[in-house]
């Protein structure tokens, strides 16, 4: 039986990426990228709640290791989508990010509220996945 694949975005798929190409499954790893460029959309979700930092270690992060091992363009397209979704839950008083973002209130540009805490080391995750 299919299960949620994380906000619907396939996160086991992007996770393997970099595997993929690390252990030379080039096959699988083209087929992979195929998948995800063709059937992950970052602008739709399976739910309202996201959380910032997992999306952004799990699938930024993800997305970027797999492009910087292969240089391949579609990978580069899905982090800048991954990216511009994401910065919109910097768009806040404090540009700190949102824990767990509304993403369909923010789709109808619904105003979001800072966070009440932050743990340092999300803070340092975002920091080095967003430079």
């Amino acid at each position: 039986m299919p299960k949620d694949s994380f906000r619907g975005w396939g996160v086991t798929l992007v996770d393997s990426l970099d595997t993929l190409w690390i252990i030379d499954l080039q096959d699988k790893f083209d087929m992979a990228v195929n998948a995800v460029y063709n059937n992950i959309s970052f602008e739709t979700t399976t739910t309202n709640l996201i959380s910032v930092f997992e999306t952004s270690i799990r699938f930024l992060s993800g997305l970027l290791s797999a492009y910087d091992l292969s240089g391949d363009d579609r990978l580069l397209s899905k982090v800048r989508d991954v990216r511009d979704m994401l910065y919109k839950a910097f768009d806040i008083l404090s540009w700190l990010p949102i824990l767990k973002w509304d993403f369909h209130a923010a789709e109808q540009g619904d105003k979001q509220s800072d966070p009440t805490g932050l743990l340092l080391a999300k803070l340092g995750s975002h920091a080095i996945e967003f430079t």
